[in-house]
């Protein structure tokens, strides 16, 4: 059943601080809710961690009712069955057992297995009995419902009934919106719909945003209520390699480049601009009720905390984390932060829960056609056959063996229009001519058409081998085999191939081509050299005539090596490697 057809109020997304009062009349914590407001979100501050080390030296946490008189017990206890069934009930999600429960659960499974054929050993079969012993535990304790699934142990939602309205209703709020630690100071509490402020801060990356909200709505209008907000952004984090600067410098030492430094100051800045902003809302601050902050590393918590005169303090008891993932510290994802917080989740519990199977889904699941599994045959002689023929030939084609290619078809007696296979491989070029044609192989595309190759043909998308054509030059070897074998050879307008030409045209284009190359190099040739002549002109007018005939010669020599072969160039470098070697050798005989 949908929700929205149980309550029209329920059709509509709530908000805590937009909740309809007859929602709130309704409203009653669920039986399996934990009226205590988690610890970790609402009464600690978010650098504040309780220390257990004392506790943990003398007590197992995956078995709480152990206790260690010395080393030697707890070393014993770690490789007990105890403590190795606890640690797989953990890994589960169940509660860990004390000695006599872990005792009892031995003896039934023991009196389940008299009867069977096998039996346990002591030291090979330890690991197989503790897993029979969770299965059988875990099978018999196992339940599919609203609890299990949407209500973990640890879960930040605070839910709620209504029975008033519908016994499979269940309403999720985060805990971490709430100060109190009753049951009647919950429903209270949400029942008054609260109209505090919250701050929310947000750093990391070298970027921060800062937003203080009223839950108080807006008359007249369903937007956040924001009283102020502001963000920041500066280049802290090296790029394509993540991390701030000064998490790199106490790594791997201080580097000295000119970005190191750029972001290190940028870093100080950022530090200022944020405990500036502090400052200026700091009245604002301490009227707010709750504080939610993201800071990940040291750097971005030392930013925010516990600085001289700093405003927000990490025993501050109204810090919060935010109870869900945060994405790049930006105002529009503080907007969107505080969205989730206030949202409120309507879960309908029958919805989760399995139906049973009733004759007529059975009935239906019956009458069904089951959907035909793939089934993998064998290759046959013949498809293996052709496999070979088309890697054979394909081969020849990319490397273009003319001969090598014309060989083998004659050897094997295989048609010029040989399909090759698979035909789904090789839909876009299914024979010979087209895969020439696509690897652009103007003399394979020619021998082919030469020996009756049907350029008519079309592959499975409707194109010919011409359209196929990758260069220039394929497109003209199809016209030379239009003009050379005729037009009464193919229907050449249907496959695509434009009017014939002769080899004489072809020349002649060619050559039109590279006369117009030379022409383009030459003006080319001309406007450097005569943006060089402007130049040495004025060379000469500011340093002289003899730095202009030096810069000649200059522009000269490289001109001439331009015009160089490259063995020649390569001629000239090394007479220059060996005189300059030369001069080396006199160099140092002279000394």
């Amino acid at each position: 059943m949908l929700i929205s057809t149980i309550h029209p109020l329920l059709s509509k997304p709530l908000y805590i601080n937009h909740f309809p009062d007859e929602i709130c009349r309704s409203l009653v914590l669920d039986d399996l809710t934990q009226p205590v407001v988690d610890t970790e979100t609402s009464t600690t501050g978010i650098d504040q961690v309780t220390s257990e080390f004392d506790k943990a030296l003398s007590s197992c946490r995956s078995c709480p009712s152990v206790q260690f008189l010395s080393v030697d017990d707890q070393r014993a206890h770690y490789k007990s069955d105890l403590h190795r069934f606890n640690l797989k009930r953990k890994n589960s999600g169940l509660e860990s057992l004390n000695e006599q429960a872990f005792e009892d659960l031995l003896e039934g499974l023991a009196n389940s297995l008299s009867g069977s054929e096998s039996e346990v050993s002591d030291a090979s079969d330890n690991d197989t009995t503790l897993n029979l012993l969770l299965q059988k535990h875990t099978t018999s304790k196992k339940k599919e419902s609203f609890d299990d699934r949407v209500r973990p142990a640890k879960s930040p939602f605070l839910w709620l009934r209504l029975p008033e309205i519908s016994d499979s209703i269940r309403v999720g709020i985060f805990k971490a919106l709430f100060t109190a630690t009753t049951t009647q100071g919950l429903i209270a509490e949400i029942r008054t719909k609260p109209q505090e402020t919250i701050a929310m801060f947000a750093i990391g990356g070298g970027h921060f945003a800062g937003m203080i909200i009223s839950l108080a709505p807006k008359i007249g209008s369903s937007d956040p209520n924001i009283l102020v907000q502001k963000s920041f952004h500066r280049y802290t984090t090296r790029r394509k390699q993540g991390g701030s600067q000064a998490a790199n410098d106490s790594a791997k030492g201080k580097a000295h480049s000119a970005g190191s430094n750029l972001r290190r100051a940028q870093e100080l800045e950022l530090k200022k601009e944020v405990r500036e902003l502090l400052s200026s809302w700091e009245i604002m601050i301490r009227k707010t009720q709750l504080i939610f902050v993201r800071a990940s590393g040291k750097l971005n918590k030392s930013i925010l905390f516990n600085y001289e005169r700093a405003v927000l303090h990490g025993d501050d008891t109204r810090l919060r984390t935010f109870p869900f993932t945060t994405r790049r510290a930006t105002a529009s994802e503080l907007k969107r932060c505080y969205n989730e917080l206030t949202r409120v989740i309507v879960v309908d519990v029958n919805e989760l829960q399995p139906q049973p199977a009733t004759e007529t889904n059975a009935r239906k699941n019956k009458d069904k056609d089951p959907k035909p599994q793939p089934i993998s045959q064998k290759a046959s002689p013949e498809e293996e056959e052709r496999k070979v023929h088309t890697t054979t030939i394909s081969g020849y084609i990319r490397r273009s063996k003319i001969s090598s290619l014309v060989a083998y078809l004659k050897e094997q007696h295989l048609p010029i229009d040989f399909l090759l296979f698979p035909e789904s491989t090789h839909a876009h070029s299914p024979r010979p001519l087209h895969l020439a044609s696509a690897l652009s192989q103007p003399l394979v595309v020619s021998v082919l058409l030469e020996r009756g190759a049907d350029p008519t043909s079309q592959n499975e998308f409707g194109r010919t081998p011409f359209e196929l054509a990758g260069d220039k030059a394929t497109r003209e070897a199809f016209r030379i085999s239009r003009h050379e074998l005729g037009e009464d050879r193919w229907a050449w307008d249907d496959a695509k191939v434009p009017s014939g030409l002769t080899l004489a045209d072809v020349e002649a284009r060619r050559r039109r081509s590279r006369e117009r190359r030379e022409k383009e190099i030459l003006l080319t040739q001309q406007k450097t050299e005569r943006s060089e002549e402007i130049s040495e002109q004025s060379s000469g007018i500011k340093y002289g005539v003899g730095r202009l005939s030096a810069v000649r010669d200059i522009r000269k020599t490289e001109r001439e090596e331009r015009e160089m072969t490259p063995e020649a160039r390569i001629k000239l470098q090394r007479e220059r490697f060996a005189r300059a070697a030369e001069a080396r050798a006199k160099a140092a005989g002279s000394r």
